[in-house]
């Protein structure tokens, strides 16, 4: 493969018009989309001629999406939402957003969340129903809502997203003190990831149901563990700094 059909690959992949979004004056312009190319040139001047095609294979399998992406895929998880809701009796104006926090010391992908999710939603959500998954909520606070929503941008392994649901549920007593509807969504998740919070949530006797489109779940271009996928990760990263500040792609 080389740098022109990864490129397309990628490009098709990700539903990209390469020409609106390099340019300047259109409304789906994106500045890293345009500057990709030459990115790659620069990414393949830095690494090893003999990594070159497991890298540019990397890149055609990369999932990205623009913020534009990011807020419709919020909108509709709104609408499947609502679904569940309509049949709960529950209102939106009783539904609590809990975004999950980046462990890192960077600017975390929660705050791109809530911005997303409020933005295209302005008229419908008030700001303080989506928080951070450790703000200073109090019990008498979080009676008033009848669904809880646990948000993040992308579910990876599952691990960091499942430990705040555990955290939130025993630091009030979910089910026994309070009993809301439970939710979790995402816009990019991994099956693995998923399969990991359900199986979690089925042990600790959590009834809580995934809000997303099958549509949007991936697998891993290279199996974990494998020869390819422990020889890209250095690469991985190195693609993910571009393209994730601030955060709006996932691999």
């Amino acid at each position: 493969m080389n740098r022109t059909d990864a490129l397309n690959l990628f490009f098709r992949k990700n539903g990209i018009n390469y020409a609106s979004a390099s340019n300047v004056n259109d409304g789906n312009y994106d500045k890293r989309i345009a500057d990709l190319p030459n990115q790659v040139d620069q990414w393949l001047r830095q690494i090893d001629d003999t990594d070159h095609a497991l890298f540019l294979e990397m890149l055609s399998c990369y999932t990205y999406l623009t913020e534009a992406q990011c807020q419709l895929r919020y909108v509709e998880i709104l609408s499947k939402l609502q679904q569940d809701l309509s049949a709960l009796q529950v209102q939106r104006s009783e539904i609590l957003f809990v975004t999950v926090e980046s462990s890192s010391a960077c600017k975390s992908g929660g705050d791109n969340v809530r911005a997303d999710l409020h933005k295209r939603n302005l008229t419908e959500l008030k700001k303080e129903q989506i928080i951070a998954a450790q703000p200073n909520l109090d019990a008498e606070c979080l009676s008033q809502y009848k669904a809880i929503v646990f948000l993040d941008d992308i579910i990876g392994s599952g691990i960091t997203l499942w430990k705040e649901i555990a955290s939130f549920c025993k630091r009030f007593d979910i089910p026994n003190r309070y009993d809301p509807a439970l939710f979790y969504a995402c816009i990019a998740p991994r099956r693995e990831g998923v399969r990991h919070i359900e199986r979690n949530c089925r042990k600790s006797g959590l009834s809580i149901r995934g809000i997303f489109d099958e549509a949007w779940v991936v697998d891993p271009a290279f199996s974990t563990g494998s020869p390819e996928y422990l020889q890209i990760e250095k690469y991985e990263k190195m693609v993910g700094t571009y393209m994730v500040e601030p955060p709006k792609t996932w691999t």
